[in-house]
């Protein structure tokens, strides 16, 4: 590679030899370039080559080729090294990234000009020349490639090129001349007392910062060498603010030398660009970051948003959408922002002008976006089946799923909004349940989290629960949805749509309901089947209520009391968030789960729970304490080691286990310690008592059959996570929910979690308690710490 040198004159235009270009000598560096190139070297450094009256040309096979003054005889490449020679022979070396370069054809290498002869040279003498050296310096510095080393001036032998010495002699020469130049200058200005009330005592020079915050401020320009009192001064150094405000100036002229002027266009330019507005016209001015803070959009994604964003007609003329409206608007979703903040953060008029502009922008995508990423007429049935009904769902729901149907998840979600005037409608807003004035949209949702389409909002009262909502919305059709929906589908709805089942069962629509254990005379406690069943039901419905979630995390707008003048486009609203979450939102997933896991589900489901049998039976409820005795730190080799995939999979899913610390640090808090007992007739048998999380009285007991681990392993330490086939073998608990065998309650997980997994590992993190040492408690209850705190979340 040809790299240029600090005095690297190999190029366009020649080198000199005393200030004269000398013709031949450009001509044999012009071919050398072409040369090089020639060669696939590249030239850094340079600017384009003429093309005339240079006399090179390209021969017809294609080669840079060169003609002299008088034209001469054609030079071609195979010459080449005979013109590197000639080069040498004018004081031009050829040296390689590791000295000199025997092969010239070899790269890399640079083309440097050797230094001039001591007799064409000006030695710097005395010390009247050290700020002469300093520039020198400074001026070579700035002329050397990025990359190569310089080594310093020596003192001894100081001496620059009469070249040099003229151009460094010539810059001292401007900075020591003056331009006059006319300013607003501060009237009261003097050398020896302070500028604002005349003072002599304790005056101190005006720093540069406060003479450039007046400068701003004012455009009233403070001499150098201006003097200020101490009780005029800040503790930053600058003006008094309220000072500033009372200055006063004179037109007049200033001298100036080239040093304080570069210094002023410098520190104007840095504070123009320290307070440089964004312009939300341009996205490309605001950082990625910020930009996604602002609008939950990256770049990309607001400019396929914005090609959609067509006119709008306003009292009958087009309104055009400008980026600006459409960031604002977004940032009024994404942050919940009133009107009058927007309107001081994107610089508009008036509150007005920006309520015109988010019903602008609203219509706008009304139009087409929301169209196309929402509701039925989005895309047809079947590609609705294809692209958002999973095999996992498919398999799982639908008695048949060889042929797949389509599968909804139907909940509602609550907004807030500003209680009305209007007594009818305070009346049906106010939610009894909720103790708010709320409106309630309704989401259908497929089980990978793609909104299908959205409903209301509706009222909040008693006379529009679930089950009225969704039979009013299949009798009158609302959006098509009654026509779209077909017999054979499946919907997943909570025990709040339990009065539509009928309606639904009529239309051939097969409802997927949880059940409750509300009117049982019997016990608290689901069947194993119902509690299988729930499971299956929640292992898809929670994406409903993620994707509820979403709405009030994504766009904090809905999150917050909504305004009465919002209320009336609210509908709108909700379905451009939708639609913003389908197109720019990613679905929701479980990794691993297929048909063959929906199967192993089923599977599992159909079993019955031979340990909960037991304990009816033998009534190891009520047994005597005698039967069981406490587990000490002697058997707790016995238990298996599992891991956290183990948990994970045994529960068919994360969330037990997430909640599993929490569960051991309560019960720690409360009692001091975690007690375990073990059956004496039942190797394996392990009992505990778990408090619930809900209310404070009530406590679970729990049994669990688990592998014991031979004693002689345990001793040799060759125990790993789990290495049984069946660690642990059955389970059973007195919550509503602990009879299942598909997965385990979070009462059992807590329990396996810590001593399958927790006791083996060295440190461990619970859910912080920091607040109870912040907020008081008149009960004076202590905390007992279990873990090292974790950071709140």
């Amino acid at each position: 590679m040809i790299q240029s040198t600090s005095n690297y004159q190999l190029g366009w235009n020649g080198w000199k030899r005393n200030n004269k270009v000398s013709v031949a000598d450009f001509n044999i560096t012009r071919l050398s370039v072409e040369i090089f190139r020639y060669f696939g070297w590249e030239l850094e450094g340079g600017t384009s080559a003429p093309q005339k009256p240079w006399g090179w040309g390209v021969s017809r096979g294609g080669r840079p080729t060169f003609r002299g003054r008088g034209g001469g005889e054609l030079v071609q490449l195979q010459r080449a090294q005979s013109v590197v020679s000639r080069l040498a022979g004018r004081k031009w070396a050829l040296r390689g990234a590791d000295g000199p370069c025997e092969n010239w054809a070899q790269p890399p290498f640079s083309l440097v000009r050797p230094a001039c002869p001591a007799s064409t040279m000006k030695k710097l003498k005395g010390n009247h020349m050290n700020h002469f050296r300093e520039i020198a310096e400074d001026q070579r510095m700035e002329r050397t490639p990025d990359g190569d080393r310089v080594e310093a001036i020596d003192p001894a032998v100081d001496r620059l090129c009469l070249s040099c010495y003229s151009a460094v002699s010539n810059l001292i020469e401007n900075q020591n001349s003056h331009q006059e130049l006319e300013f607003n200058v501060l009237l009261q200005t003097s050398h020896t007392q302070c500028c604002i009330c005349h003072t002599q005592q304790q005056i101190s020079l005006i720093q540069w910062p406060a003479r450039v915050d007046v400068f701003i401020k004012r455009e009233i320009f403070i001499p150098e060498g201006s003097r200020l009192c101490k009780d005029h001064m800040g503790e930053d150094g600058k003006l008094l603010s309220f000072l500033v405000q009372g200055l006063q100036g004179q037109r007049r002229t200033i001298k100036l030398s080239p040093i304080e002027i570069q210094r002023w266009f410098s520190v104007l330019r840095t504070n123009a660009i320290r307070n440089q507005a964004p312009d939300y016209n341009d996205e490309n001015t605001i950082a990625d970051n910020d930009f996604f803070t602002i609008t939950s959009l990256s770049k990309d994604q607001f400019r396929n948003l914005y090609e959609l964003c067509g006119p709008v007609q306003v009292s009958g003329h087009d309104r055009i959408v400008y980026k600006i409206d459409l960031i604002m608007f977004l940032c009024k979703l994404r942050q919940g922002i009133p009107d009058e903040f927007l309107k001081a953060i994107f610089h508009y008029s008036t509150r007005q002008a920006v309520s015109l502009a988010v019903n602008k922008v609203r219509e706008s995508l009304m139009r087409a976006f929301v169209r196309t990423n929402l509701g039925p007429d989005s895309m047809t049935r079947q590609q609705f089946i294809h692209r958002h009904v999973s095999d996992f769902a498919n398999q799982l729901y639908n008695p048949n799923p060889e042929k797949p149907q389509a599968i909804l998840c139907i909940d509602g979600t609550y907004i807030e909004i500003a209680t009305s005037s209007n007594f009818r409608i305070a009346r049906q807003s106010y939610c009894m349940h909720k103790s708010y004035h709320l409106v309630k949209p309704i989401m259908i949702v497929a089980p990978d989290g793609y909104i299908f389409d959205v409903h209301g909002p509706y009222f909040s009262d008693s006379k529009n629960n679930d089950a009225k909502i969704l039979i009013d919305e299949l009798q009158r059709d609302i959006r098509g949805f009654g026509q779209w929906i077909q017999e054979g589908d499946i919907v997943i709805v909570d025990y709040g749509y339990r009065e539509s089942i009928p309606t639904l069962q009529r239309l051939g629509i097969r409802a997927k309901i949880p059940n409750i254990v509300r009117g049982r005379a019997t016990r608290d406690q689901l069947p194993t089947e119902e509690a299988n069943n729930n499971r299956l039901i929640t292992k898809s419905r929670w994406v409903v209520e993620a994707r509820n979630g979403h709405l009030k995390s994504v766009f904090k707008f809905f999150a917050h009391r909504v305004e009465s003048h919002n209320c009336v486009h609210l509908g709108d609203l909700v379905r451009i968030a939708c639609a913003l979450l389908n197109a720019f939102h990613l679905p929701i997933t479980m990794p691993g789960y297929n048909a063959d896991e929906a199967k192993e589900m089923l599977r599992i489901a159909a079993q019955p729970n031979h340990l909960m049998q037991r304990v009816h039976d033998e009534r190891l409820e009520t047994r005597a304490p005698t039967q069981w005795f406490p587990m000490t730190s002697d058997h707790l080799p016995a238990f298996p080691h599992l891991s956290l995939q183990y948990l994970r999979d045994l529960t068919f899913g994360k969330y037990q286990v997430k909640l599993a610390p929490a569960y051991v640090q309560d019960k720690n808090t409360r009692d001091g310690e975690y007690r375990f007992d073990l059956s004496r007739e039942s190797p394996g048998l392990l009992r505990a008592q778990v408090y619930s999380r809900h209310t404070r009285a009530a406590k679970y007991q729990l049994w669990i059959q688990f592998h014991e681990v031979p004693f002689e392993e345990a001793l040799a330490g060759e125990q790993l996570p789990h290495p049984l086939p069946n660690p642990i073998q059955g389970w059973y608990c007195q919550c509503k929910t602990g009879a299942r065998t598909l997965g385990t309650c979070s009462h059992i997980a807590s329990v396996l979690w810590f001593m399958g997994w927790a006791r083996h590992q060295d440190k461990l993190q619970a859910p912080s308690h920091s607040l109870l040492g912040i907020i008081d408690d008149a009960a004076h209850r202590d905390a007992p710490e279990l873990f090292d705190d974790a950071d709140d979340n």
